[in-house]
């Protein structure tokens, strides 16, 4: 298996290998859906009747326990992360993408148009992708220049940035909203992770970034 995503709130799994992309009911890990394609990345809404997939510069969306294919976007460059957006049920799906070519963008899968594109927003490939909860910011990570950065994406602008150095960070990373979705126990303050990075309120967001040496990743929150 080369990658997985749990829907938040329903009974659906979607699991990729080399050559195919399952879907599964968790319940009862029965197959609901089968596709003879390869994929490098997922991403799966909450509710789990969407998910999209990347494979080099190509992303697909799906939809259905069956995987029914809906709509295909070509890339610039390699995708290297993904994330969607807004992840509740009953919301337009917008999808946040990093690539090889440094460059954040901002997808609407209805349409298949690119809204917004941040070009430059690190020395090397995006590493990994969060947009907080309130949908106005995201937060991105390059494992190239080490360095955690805070866009608004309204006028692309960097709001924040603060240099890792932590060597587990580039073994793997994860960035998530909710600390219990690495734990999977609510949280109890940041006294429980490793390291606090940073805490701080910018533009009337609290954000709190810490990182787990246990889970190899930097934990983001906003939601505390």
């Amino acid at each position: 298996m080369t990658g997985m995503a749990l829907a938040a709130e329903g009974d659906q799994i979607v699991t990729l290998s080399e050559h195919e992309i399952l879907s599964w009911r968790a319940s009862d890990c029965h197959v609901t859906g089968h596709q003879q394609q390869r994929a490098q990345l997922v991403a799966l809404t909450s509710d789990g009747v969407h998910a999209v997939t990347a494979v080099n510069s190509e992303l697909t969306l799906w939809t259905g326990a069956d995987l029914q294919p809906l709509k295909t976007i070509s890339h610039n460059e390699d995708v290297t992360c993904l994330t969607m957006w807004p992840r509740s049920a009953g919301q337009l799906l917008f999808i946040v993408t990093g690539s090889r070519d440094r460059a954040i963008r901002l997808w609407d899968l209805a349409t298949g148009e690119c809204l917004t594109t941040i070009d430059d927003a690190h020395q090397g490939p995006i590493s990994a992708l969060c947009v907080l909860s309130q949908g106005r910011h995201v937060i991105s990570y390059s494992a190239h220049d080490q360095h955690v950065k805070v866009w608004e994406l309204d006028n692309k602008e960097c709001v924040l940035q603060h240099h890792v150095t932590e060597p587990c960070v580039h073994t793997l990373f994860k960035v998530v909203s909710d600390w219990s979705h690495v734990t999977g126990r609510e949280s109890q303050g940041l006294t429980q992770w490793d390291d606090l990075l940073l805490a701080t309120e910018i533009q009337n967001l609290k954000l709190q970034i810490g990182l787990s040496e246990q889970c190899c990743c930097i934990l983001v929150s906003d939601e505390l």
